[in-house]
């Protein structure tokens, strides 16, 4: 069962993962030809679908966790196995598209970062279902969470521009003194 002290936390989140959601549609939705259109790069596709389903796991998770005598285990397993999916398809559709197609694979390291952290959700997840009553299941998820908005908001900031790329490059290329539009 969630503890009552997490209440307000699990609100706050599912606020602002909701309100996240609704500014990516937004900002997808402004450049939809080049995001979602036909002619979108898979780069451009796997940002827009790696922020909202970043964004998603917490929102799914607070809201379950609002509900009175709420656990966390099956609905972590189960939305984590999702976002896990989602990094599988991810790297296969990646893998699939010629060399000239691929992002830079530095830009892979969010991928990599976003896929431990679902993963730890799916492992408290299973801790929560086999010992329903231990509180690190809470503990532990409840920081992965902030972890997967943090992502998707990384996420979200490289799909509308910051050079097609996240805080993580642009912070490389402040320290090495580079130009990030010489890229």
């Amino acid at each position: 069962m969630v503890p009552s002290g997490y209440h307000d936390f699990f609100l706050a989140e599912a606020g602002a993962s909701a309100a996240l959601i609704g500014l990516l549609f937004v900002a997808v939705s402004v450049a939809s030809d080049r995001v979602v259109g036909k002619g979108a790069e898979i780069v451009e596709q796997a940002r827009a679908s790696s922020a909202l389903t970043a964004l998603i796991i917490p929102l799914a998770l607070s809201l379950v966790a609002l509900l009175p005598g709420a656990r966390l285990g099956i609905p972590a397993v189960i939305v984590s196995f999702a976002g896990l999916l989602f990094v599988a398809a991810t790297l296969r559709r990646y893998l699939s598209v010629d060399k000239s197609n691929r992002e830079n694979p530095r830009g892979l390291v969010g991928l990599f970062g976003f896929s431990v952290v679902v993963a730890l959700i799916f492992a408290y997840g299973i801790v929560g279902i086999v010992n329903p009553g231990s509180p690190a299941v809470v503990l532990a998820i409840a920081p992965a969470t902030i972890a997967c908005v943090l992502l998707g908001v990384d996420r979200a900031w490289a799909l509308i521009g910051g050079h097609g790329r996240g805080r993580g490059t642009a912070l490389i290329d402040l320290v090495r003194g580079e130009d990030p539009g010489s890229r």
